[in-house]
């Protein structure tokens, strides 16, 4: 019994040090901050020769926008080599200038002589396409399996997060391996969850953040709980992403947002960290949330493999819905991602959908579709084009496709943007409606905001192109009845993540973009017909959920009006922040300024627009308090000839 005693005084001393040690250490305000962004780790890649370049040591591996890391790597080599054989270093085939800022290759033996050197100077936008580093020569002759050593010198821009693939060329032959960059230290911490529970409950994701809202992990785990309206409905310990299920037990009228708590010590209590987006009651209609338009490394032009990107958007984002969009993949590559799209599908309440990018020199359209052999597939549908000779440019042959079976969305995007390259792509043309699959926008992504030809302000609309001819309301006045869908146009295989073109020039620059859609069901099929009904609103920055209907009809739908029909909209927001903008928009740009309560996250309003008259459509649009921007679709009017009544 004595041995007992002391066993328990002892393990209580030790319970004790460690609470009042360790735990200030969980404290939101004693996170460790940093002004440098990542680490970056080397990883050897090759399958075939595992071992051949490895990491021998690093300098300053923790970079900064001031302080470059040191690589040096050890190379096994291959086979003999000869005095005054070269031994080249390369980037690897992709948007060089998005991720990385080479400074250049050094020899760290005295078997290697440095031939010449990459050096950058414009780190904002450095060089893009395949870079030579540098070139080595050596000094002797080697023997197979000696070993020799270089380093690489490189600056990591703030917001890249990605496996990067750099190449040892010898005699012809090349050896990759990986820069992979890892998220800084946490400074804050997020709460995403799904904007509806299911039967199942609701989905949650808590995670640390760090500097550049990456999804990182704590130093030392902590207490944390989640609150919906003051009652807990979770509790545990966490130190990295998390992903839980809870029942809210919520009255079926109410909007929820939960509270991130963690405690700084036993004796401090709990400090609320963050909050949640807005969660709706379950519904027959279900509020969902997907990307669209990402590239992995099936584009020529994309890195990273396209799993990670779905994983990414199950994982990081808790999406609902997620479609890729490579260039043109066909064959294996067709088959590759129809594979890892059936993969994801249904894991996670995550739903999937096929889709691929065709770039013309006028016009870059994304099809989206449930089937993988639906005749939009890019096997199949270019050589429908080629064969009936339909153009070569989307402005030519986007009116004229055999789609008819409401089961495909085609969506324009950087509709009003041009290629800086004297030679590149234009604006797209608005010339042939096609109602049966020309139905939705791209409004915004990372070349900025689509929606007009120009603006009162361009920085407060995020704008980078206009007076383009390609605007979402030139589309509109030309016939076209168009909704709206939010982009990315990443090419480094993170869904709705802003990382590069419009990224330095608006705030919000580490923000995502969302698409919501309004579905009956979580499944393929039913968030399909949500796009293809137009039932849709666009998110830069928040994950605010709208409803908007005018006479009872959704946003995206058809209202079969007289003159003088009375037009009354029903709007309902719930936001992260209050609105403080607020306008519907019909055709010539005219606006109507709504009033709201400024204070309030959720807004529930009744319009009375007038009467019909002459009126085409109405859509909406809005912004945050934090300059977040909401766009909902049209609801659009079929005028009945009011010469008969």
């Amino acid at each position: 019994m004595k041995e007992f005693r002391y066993f328990f005084l002892i393990f209580f001393c030790v319970v004790h040090f460690f609470t009042l040690n360790a735990n200030p250490g969980y404290s939101h305000q004693n996170i460790q901050k940093s002004n440098e962004p990542v680490i970056l780790k080397i990883e050897i890649a090759s399958n075939k020769l595992d071992g051949v370049i490895t990491v021998y040591k690093t300098k300053n591996t923790r970079i900064s926008a001031t302080d470059p890391a040191e690589w040096v790597f050890e190379f096994k080599l291959p086979h003999a080599v000869s005095a005054g054989d070269s031994l080249k270093i390369l980037t690897g085939k992709s948007h060089v200038k998005h991720y990385i800022g080479f400074l250049g290759v050094s020899s760290e033996c005295n078997e290697l002589k440095i031939n010449k050197s990459f050096k950058e100077t414009n780190f904002e936008y450095p060089s893009a396409g395949i870079i030579e580093l540098g070139t080595l020569r050596f000094t002797r002759n080697l023997s197979k399996d000696e070993k020799v050593r270089f380093s690489i010198a490189a600056k990591l821009f703030k917001i890249a997060h990605a496996d990067y693939t750099v190449n040892a060329k010898l005699d012809g032959e090349e050896y990759p391996f990986l820069l992979s960059t890892l998220p800084g230290v946490a400074e804050s911490f997020t709460v995403i969850a799904k904007p509806s529970p299911s039967d199942k409950g609701l989905r949650v994701l808590i995670q640390p953040l760090d500097k550049w809202k990456w999804s990182t992990t704590l130093e030392v785990p902590v207490s944390a709980r989640l609150l919906s309206n003051g009652k807990i409905v979770w509790e545990g310990i966490f130190s990295s992403n998390t992903t839980l299920y809870v029942d809210l037990k919520e009255p079926k009228s109410k909007v929820v947002r939960l509270e991130l708590q963690i405690q700084k010590s036993t004796l401090k209590g709990w400090e609320t960290v963050a909050e949640s987006n807005p969660i709706w009651p379950k519904s027959d209609d279900i509020p969902m949330f997907g990307a669209l338009h990402w590239h992995s490394n099936l584009s020529p032009d994309g890195i990273q493999p396209i799993e990670k990107g779905f994983a990414f958007g199950k994982d990081e984002l808790n999406l609902d819905f997620i479609a890729p969009a490579d260039h043109t993949p066909k064959d294996d590559k067709w088959d590759t991602l129809s594979s890892v799209v059936d993969k994801f599908n249904g894991q996670d309440e995550m739903v999937t959908l096929y889709g691929w990018e065709w770039s013309t020199k006028i016009g870059h359209i994304n099809f989206y579709f449930s089937n993988p052999g639906h005749l939009g597939n890019p096997n199949k549908i270019t050589k429908y084009v080629d064969d009936n000779k339909l153009g070569k440019t989307a402005d030519q042959f986007v009116g004229k496709l055999p789609f008819h079976n409401k089961d495909i969305v085609v969506i324009p995007h950087h509709t009003n943007a041009k290629s800086y390259q004297t030679e590149g792509w234009g604006a797209f043309q608005w010339i042939q409606p096609a109602p049966d699959y020309l139905r939705l926008l791209e409004i915004f992504q990372s070349r900025g905001n689509q929606e007009r030809e120009s603006y009162p302000d361009n920085v407060l609309w995020r704008v980078e192109f206009t007076n383009n001819g390609g605007s979402f309301q030139t589309g509109l006045d030309k016939g076209f009845r168009l909704g709206v869908v939010a982009g990315t146009d990443n090419h480094s295989c993170y869904p709705s993540r802003i990382q590069w073109h419009s990224q330095g020039k608006y705030p919000g620059k580490d923000e995502y973009f969302f698409t919501g859609v309004w579905a009956k069901k979580r499944s393929r099929e039913e968030v399909l017909k949500g796009l293809f009904e137009r039932n849709t609103w666009a998110c830069w920055g928040t994950r605010a959920i709208v409803r908007f209907t005018i006479n009872g009809i959704l946003q995206g739908g058809e209202l079969d009006v007289s003159n003088k029909d009375q037009l009354t909209a029903s709007i309902r927001i719930s936001a992260e922040e209050p609105l403080k903008l607020l306008e519907l928009v019909t055709s010539k740009d005219k606006s109507i300024p709504l009033k709201f309560n400024e204070k309030d996250k959720d807004i529930n309003l009744k319009v009375d627009l007038g009467n019909a008259d002459g009126v085409p459509y109405y859509y909406l649009r809005a912004i945050l308090k934090n300059g977040a921007i909401i766009y909902a679709s049209p609801v659009f009017f079929n005028h009945k000839n009011d010469d008969k009544r």
